[in-house]
């Protein structure tokens, strides 16, 4: 494993870039595979066959030019008038992964063994921005974090990628129609339905393995597996083949909620109709069995 950070400062012509250590590059990996794991995929989609960026086995000094020149082009992309005052970006070469993201430095304070404080600047590895990870099949995945949706279409262009997929797009046309093919059903159905739809997803997840819809499908309706997708079809849904796993449309899929007027709610899905009754006529919500914290509250 090989690594390297590099600084990207907008408008600068040259950034500066220097390889870590083996033993603080592993804490970098581990840190980013954590971050990768919480986060979302936002888009994904295929590096073109004359990228600079195709997996290989990437010598200390290639991986440095090759960050070199991707923090060079993202700081003339970003331009001198960026409110981006500067980051650092973070380059992890493995056998069958390439792995991008982009940190910001914060103030800090550096203590020696004689307790004496000195100022200092820390990597922000918990507040990425943006980041990417590639295959040695050239299939790549993008991650964003807080502030990084200009950094994400930097990263597409400058990584050479194509036929790109709005992941989160994808993922809220999934549920959003899961959620309309279960209403059509009775209260009992509907919450069996959306439980084998919560269980293969989860499953999924938990492997960190990608969505496939037909199998999603079979989950739903072992006896008549067509049925999901048909549906799909009769409402003018185009879901695609595979949608990759994520906590958030896990969590989507499973919970109502919403918040407004100083009123925040979340329940499970299945409580819909059963424990929690929704009348819309007088748009009132009725809860049956409030848990004990909540009585408490209002005792």
């Amino acid at each position: 494993m090989k690594s390297t950070l590099t600084q990207v400062i907008p408008g600068q012509q040259q950034q500066q870039s220097v390889e870590v250590s083996e033993a603080i590059g592993q804490q970098v990996q581990h840190t980013l595979n954590s971050w990768f794991q919480n986060q979302q995929v936002s888009s994904s989609g295929r590096l073109t066959e004359s990228s600079d960026f195709q997996v290989q086995d990437h010598s200390a000094e290639q991986l440095q030019n090759l960050s070199l020149a991707t923090a060079n082009n993202i700081s003339d992309q970003l331009g001198e008038d960026s409110l981006f005052e500067g980051g650092v970006l973070i380059s992890l070469s493995q056998d069958d992964e390439l792995a991008f993201a982009i940190a910001r430095r914060l103030p800090g304070f550096a203590i020696s063994s004689e307790l004496l404080l000195s100022q200092t600047e820390m990597l922000d590895l918990s507040g990425i921005m943006v980041g990417a990870r590639i295959t040695s099949a050239g299939d790549i995945s993008f991650y964003r974090g807080r502030s990084g949706a200009r950094f994400e279409s930097i990263f597409q262009q400058l990584l050479q990628t194509e036929a790109l997929q709005d992941n989160r797009l994808q993922a809220k046309i999934l549920n959003s129609t899961l959620d309309a093919f279960c209403k059509e059903e009775n209260s009992s159905e509907k919450s069996r339905l959306l439980k084998n739809a919560e269980e293969y997803c989860r499953d999924r997840l938990e492997q960190e393995l990608p969505i496939e819809t037909k199998d999603l499908a079979r989950a739903l309706d072992q006896q008549n597996p067509s049925r999901f997708l048909d549906f799909a079809h009769s409402q003018d849904i185009s879901l695609q083949p595979e949608i990759p796993s994520s906590k958030t449309q896990l969590r989507q899929l499973s919970q109502i909620s919403g918040r407004g007027d100083g009123i925040s709610l979340t329940f499970k899905q299945e409580l819909l109709g059963d424990r929690v009754i929704y009348d819309v006529a007088s748009d009132t919500l009725t809860i049956k069995g409030l848990p004990k914290g909540l009585k408490k509250q209002l005792s």
